[in-house]
């Protein structure tokens, strides 16, 4: 069984981490400058940032495992 490098643990974490941080600085940031409140925005980017999350584990889950070969 062959394991991970570092560079595809790198490659994998940067991979979450976009998936994860960027819908939640896009919302947050939007709404920011359309309200230009800031504890609308605050809310609704943890709320964004919780669906990235379970979306990220599916996906990672889905994509970033690597498979073992079955005999």
């Amino acid at each position: 069984m062959a394991g991970l490098t570092s560079r595809d643990v790198a490659v994998k974490g940067s991979i979450m981490g976009i998936i994860i941080a960027a819908p939640t600085i896009v919302v947050f940031l939007v709404l920011w400058g359309v309200t230009g409140d800031l504890l609308m925005p605050a809310v609704a980017g943890a709320a964004v940032h919780f669906i990235a999350l379970v979306f990220a584990f599916r996906l990672a889950k889905k994509f970033l495992v690597r498979q073992e070969p079955e005999k």
